[in-house]
């Protein structure tokens, strides 16, 4: 040790210059650090959630965080709602808005919930500029703003500075000079510092490490700046015997400081490593945890426990030699804490002590297990928070081979009341719907716009898509059409309808319309005079004329001229006479058929009622030839679209349903509207189906596929945990092959069930690593047997004083304290021991308790408060709530192993004197 301090004292300031040197380049160095907010990545190899996790991100690549603002607005009228979500859509960053109308998710009471994607992350310069325009934008209404999770931004400046006075605050009080308290954080924030800049070399850190480690690293090793300090006050005395209680006197010999401190550093170096060894040893047993948070945390923290102790050997010899003068200046007056009564009664109770002490550790070793457990992250204390409950959702990855077996999963919790949605494939692009549900989809998926913007002029009104429908999955037979309604269809439907009217080329629509008096029972038996008989037949007025006149009529009928001109006597007479040709006559024999055909409801089908209408445009266009005209395929085309387009009313069956991917692609695949898309409508209809194909490879992977379930239970509630168990037996007992729970929920309910198994784990490798190493510090069986206890009994202490103020403990956060406090409160019960087996030399048991007492209690309380205060204080502040579990745990557990020390340690060491001590000429008195 004499030679390791003589090197220290004699490089004391080379070091100071190169650890300040590391200490400036680690400020660079830490923004390197690659910081992890993804807690599945510290999930057990063996866990199902890390594999399904493993598979989601292999088979969907595509998938990227949501970054979300949670807007709330208070005391919105109605017509205000839709506007301000009109409005939020224009900012700058915002990708896309989400509000409900009629949800209570989004609407409840006088509040109003509005969602803002975008996609940069939290930290990110847009995400924060996005978050002040809004705030700007709607300075004049009652509004709110929250991240919907935290960005991961390093531990923000107040809170280091908050844990910074404190810290001061309780040195100012408990130390011997002003300016010592500086010289301690000079030489702990140097390797805070070079903890986080090496940082850098790790494949990453957790979000929660890098949220905690500086604060935990501070508190941590503060006290072996304190026990380095105060054996250089002590040696300082011995060279110094001219000062009076610390109080300087001129003629200081540099020399003797110099050695003053060159005797510090050896005879602190047993009890400074031994401090820290047990801490460093207890921060690496959480490397043993299944869950590797515990081996990330454990490793970041060791480290800077390890930095904490070169730093103290290093730089603050070097700052304390070079300062020791001011410090000599600057000397105050600590406070005295009487401790000899509590020495005498610790020695006279002994036994009693001893008994109690076991007693206590029987009732909490029970009563421990009765400690509530949280397995959820703690909800974020906020007042949108406290309206509307964020979502939380569930992530079920099963095997496309289980596909047929999603009906019934969708049925059982669809109707289960605490999901609010279930989104995967069969509810959404793969969801089979009638054609009215497919319609009132389209116009969801388009807010209501206009489909021919999309698709190039193709309109998906509603009968267009009942009229898909028929194409797809109708057979066709029996499909005829009386022209009566071919054509009465044709002027109610298809002419008023812009896409539906592309149904039949426009010479045919042009003789429909021309001829359509001559297509309905009521227009042929309808009067008519000589004038609109001669321009609906294209016959001379005054042949029409004569022939009323020698039928004593004014006015005739459509039948009644036909039968008039088939009765022999008149067509002699009107022969004769020459006032109707034989066209004329033809012309009207042709309309005769036309009429029986009516009058007798003649039915066609599509192929003859092209002939039909081929006939009428060969008769507009004067051709009398006897031959039956055929029809071209492109007005037989549009024929059949008509009678199609007809018969997808009529005969439509609600029973037929498809997928909207389905839908597309029989747009694009049949013949039959091969005619009705041009080069623009097929180019927005292979967009969409791209766009489908795209949204259907969010959902369907390779060989798995994505099943969301949405819920608003509160993450580690009873009833999430409970959620998640029926989950988890549903799929247990209908899917066939291998499927995947992922969520915070589902990782908390797996974390669940190994918890106990975990925590006795880390119990027995924390406690007996320790052991072994207080063994080696002290070369006997009953000192580490006795500390060990100790400390584990204050943790148990810590789990029953939670529940007995009906706080649950998280599970994370008790691992982490279970092993933090094993490794850094043993520190006080070594030093205490440590003054108390080096008193004993040579005095008796009760003046060597009260000089224990003396010689450890301000290092003791000095540490010991600044850890309960600053992480009781910084539990408050820390915007994660489950971090902030942790510090108030630390807290407590501080607090519990303090009293223990110092209340059961003196007594339960008098009582074993004999195995704690070795043989020495002093009485046990």
């Amino acid at each position: 040790m004499k030679k390791i301090a003589d090197f220290l004292i004699k490089s004391r300031y080379v070091l100071l210059i190169i650890f300040i040197g590391l200490a400036i380049a680690s400020i660079f160095m830490s923004k390197k650090t690659n910081i992890n907010s993804d807690m599945s990545k510290y999930l057990p190899d063996s866990s199902q959630m890390k594999n399904g996790t493993t598979i989601l991100k292999e088979e969907f690549t595509d998938l990227s965080e949501d970054y979300r603002l949670r807007v709330m607005f208070d005391n919105l009228k109605d017509e205000q709602k839709l506007e301000i979500k009109n409005e939020l859509a224009t900012i700058d960053y915002v990708d896309s808005v989400v509000y409900e109308p009629d949800s209570i998710h989004y609407n409840k009471d006088n509040h109003t919930l509005y969602l803002l994607s975008s996609k940069y992350d939290y930290s990110s310069k847009e995400f924060k500029q996005m978050r002040k325009a809004v705030m700007t934008k709607f300075s004049g209404y009652d509004i709110h703003c929250q991240n919907e999770n935290q960005e991961n931004d390093a531990l923000p400046g107040h809170i280091i500075a908050g844990a910074v006075i404190i810290l001061m605050i309780i040195l100012f009080i408990m130390s011997n000079s002003w300016i010592e308290p500086f010289l301690f954080i000079t030489s702990i924030g140097l390797s805070i510092l070079i903890n986080m800049g090496t940082n850098m070399f790790l494949p990453s850190v957790s979000k929660t490490t890098h949220s905690i480690a500086s604060i935990l690293q501070l508190v941590l090793a503060m006290d072996y700046s304190i026990i380095l300090s105060n054996r250089y006050r002590q040696e300082r005395k011995k060279v110094h015997p001219e000062e009076n209680s610390g109080s300087a006197v001129a003629g200081n010999a540099p020399s003797n400081d110099i050695e003053a401190m060159r005797n510090a550093i050896a005879s602190a170096i047993p009890s400074v490593c031994s401090s820290s060894i047990t801490t460093i040893v207890g921060l690496l047993a959480l490397c043993f945890m299944n869950f590797k948070i515990g081996a990330d945390l454990g490793i970041v923290l060791a480290k800077g426990v390890f930095f904490s102790l070169l730093c103290v050997f290093t730089v603050l010899p070097g700052l304390m030699t070079l300062f020791d003068k001011l410090i000599q200046k600057t000397a105050k007056k600590s406070p005295f804490i009487p401790m000899g009564g509590l020495a005498k009664a610790e020695y006279k109770a002994r036994i009693i002590f001893g008994c109690l002490f076991l007693v206590i550790f029987g009732i909490v070793f029970v009563a421990k297990d009765k400690a509530g457990i949280s397995y959820g992250n703690p909800a974020t204390k906020h007042v949108i928070n406290d309206v509307f409950p964020k979502e939380n959702r569930f992530i079920v990855l099963y095997d496309n081979n289980d596909e047929s077996r999603m009906p019934e999963f969708i049925k059982e919790f669809t109707e289960d009341e605490n999901v609010a949605a279930v989104n995967c494939f069969a509810t959404t692009l793969g969801a089979k719907m009638n054609s009215q549900e497919m319609y009132q989809y389209i116009d969801n998926m388009l807010g209501g716009a206009d489909s021919s913007n999309l698709l190039g002029g193709f309109t998906l009104d509603e009968s267009i898509i009942k009229f898909i429908y028929y194409d797809r999955f109708s057979d066709r037979e029996g499909e005829k059409m009386t022209l009566e309604e071919f054509v009465g269809f044709v002027n109610a439907f298809i002419t008023n309808n812009p896409m539906a009217s592309e149904f039949i080329d426009e010479a045919s629509m042009t003789q429909l319309n021309q001829y359509s008096a001559l297509c309905s029972k009521d227009a042929i038996n309808t009067q008519r005079n000589a004038d609109e008989l001669s321009q609906l037949f294209g016959i001379d007025k005054s042949a029409l004329s004569a022939l009323m006149s020698y039928t004593g009529k004014s006015t005739l009928s459509i039948n009644e001229l036909l039968a008039a001109i088939k009765d022999p006597t008149v067509s002699t007479v009107i022969s004769a006479s020459g006032s109707l040709t034989n066209e004329d006559i033809n012309a009207i024999a042709f309309y005769d058929n036309l009429v029986s055909s009516i009058m007798n409801d003649k039915s066609y089908t599509a192929k003859e009622m092209a002939t039909m209408i081929a006939l009428i445009q060969d008769k507009a266009n004067g051709e009398s030839s006897t031959k039956v005209p055929k029809a071209d395929e492109t007005t037989e085309g549009y024929i059949r679209l008509v009678y199609e387009y007809y018969f997808s009313s009529v005969n439509y069956d609600d029973s037929w349903t498809m997928d909207i991917e389905e839908l597309f692609n029989h747009i694009m695949e049949s013949e039959t509207f091969s005619q009705l898309l041009d080069e623009e409508s097929k180019k927005g209809l292979q967009m969409v189906s791209m766009g489908l194909s795209a949204g259907k490879g969010k959902l369907v992977g390779k060989s798995h596929s994505i099943c969301a379930l949405t819920t608003y239970l509160t993450d580690g509630h009873p009833d999430s945990m409970e959620f998640a168990k029926k989950l988890e037996s549903f799929c247990d007992d209908n899917f066939e092959k291998d499927y995947y729970l992922i969520g915070n929920t589902p990782m908390s309910y797996e974390m669940s069930k190994t918890f106990k198994d975990e925590l006795n784990k880390i119990t027995l490798i924390t406690a007996l690593a320790i052991f072994i190493v207080v063994l080696v510090t002290f070369r006997s069986l009953v000192i580490p047997a006795i500390l060990v206890l100790l400390i584990q009994c204050s943790v148990y202490i810590t789990m029953v004083v939670m529940n007995l103020f009906g706080m649950d403990m998280h599970y994370l956060a008790l691992l982490i304290v279970q092993s933090l406090l094993m490794g850094a409160t043993i520190d006080y019960a070594i030093v205490f021991t440590n003054f108390y087996i080096e008193k004993r030399a040579d005095r008796g048991v009760k003046d060597a308790l009260k000089s224990a007492y003396q010689a450890s209690i301000r290092t003791i309380l000095t540490s010991g408060l600044i850890m309960i205060f600053i992480t009781w204080i910084l539990g408050y502040v820390f915007a994660d709530p489950s971090i902030g579990q942790i510090c108030h745990i630390i807290s407590i557990g501080v607090t519990c192993a303090l009293v223990m020390i110092l209340c059961f340690l003196p007594g339960m060491l008098a009582v074993c004197d004999r195995f704690v001590v070795k043989k020495t000429a002093y009485p046990s008195k």
